[in-house]
């Protein structure tokens, strides 16, 4: 199929970024006293492995070889070598040195073993291309139904819409983005939950989960991706929820916290304010401290020198 050749590349993609993806979730771990923000560039790091094709190489990458992770190692790896029977080896030794090899019969071979991971592997290879498809045709579904739902929305200024038919805020749009309120919303919730959306435009957040959408239609057969967007995710929230608490301060933290709750219930999975996570971003705004002096330096330096190490191949890598 023509597919055939983009499906190895991809796959060797995505092999590679499972690595990025592993180590992407031990830094979180480590990074976990840091603000958000910084394990938002952490997955930034991993998108950009799952969707650019084209790799710098360096002495500090913490990548194994692409000889390792390639597809031709894991296609040598599922042959099957023809095993040679020993009756029939005996056959040949024990015969006189003066017999004619060449009237002997034609010894039969045997069969190859069938091998259940590359028939599995020619079955996704086979299926790729519809998965993706069934994936956007979904996604585009949902974002017609979600477009239906804010038939009726009213300007409230600039960017900002209201809508008596939403349950929660979120931000649709990537090139001209806008701010949707449910008209529910009292003064004071307005104001800390439309901070909370402005900041994801300031961060360009929109672009980030297009490009997620992108790469989870593009390797959907690998559970990390599905994990690691996941994860970001939820990072992107905390990130957010974090920013309204740094320049309105720790006072509004009970507030905050029960606009998370009472919105959570009418939220719509990959673009509202209530969404996924609503416990772990609760916990995260009633233990909200601001970062120590030296966390925020630190947590930068780390995000750089892993960007070094996850964003390039070893100098030994194939070209």
């Amino acid at each position: 199929m023509k597919w055939y050749p983009a499906f190895n590349q991809v796959l060797e993609m995505s092999l590679a970024g499972s690595w990025v993806i592993l180590l992407v979730l031990l830094a979180r771990l480590l990074l976990r006293k840091a603000p958000a923000k910084y394990r938002c560039f952490l997955w930034a790091l991993v998108l950009l492995r799952l969707l650019c094709p084209f790799t710098l190489q360096s002495r500090v990458s913490m990548l194994p070889t692409r000889e390792q992770i390639s597809v031709s190692a894991f296609e040598s790896s599922l042959t099957n070598d023809v095993p040679t029977s020993p009756t029939t080896a005996a056959r040949y030794t024990t015969l006189d040195a003066r017999t004619d090899l060449e009237a002997l019969p034609p010894v039969p071979q045997a069969a190859p073993r069938p091998n259940l991971q590359q028939a599995a592997r020619n079955t996704l290879r086979a299926v790729w291309p519809f998965g993706s498809a069934a994936l956007l045709t979904g996604w585009l579904l949902s974002l017609r139904r979600l477009r239906r739902q804010l038939v009726g929305a009213a300007p409230l200024r600039e960017n900002i819409w209201l809508s008596d038919h939403i349950g929660t805020a979120f931000v649709l749009g990537v090139f001209r983005p806008r701010i949707f309120l449910p008209s529910s919303l009292s003064t004071e919730e307005q104001a800390y939950i439309l901070l909370h959306e402005q900041t994801h435009l300031r961060r360009h957040d929109p672009l980030w989960k297009l490009l997620g959408c992108l790469a989870l239609c593009v390797h959907w057969f690998n559970p990390l991706v599905w994990l690691a967007l996941r994860c970001a995710d939820r990072d992107m929230e905390l990130s957010c929820d974090e920013a309204v608490l740094a320049k309105l301060g720790p006072e509004i933290r009970q507030a905050y916290a029960s606009s998370l709750l009472r919105l959570s219930a009418g939220h719509i999975p990959g673009v509202a304010f209530g969404k996924g996570g609503t416990k772990a971003r609760i916990v995260n705004v009633l233990r909200y401290q601001r970062p120590k002096l030296l966390i925020s330096p630190l947590a930068a330096a780390s995000v750089i020198l892993l960007a070094c190490g996850l964003l390039t191949d070893p100098v030994n890598a194939l070209n």
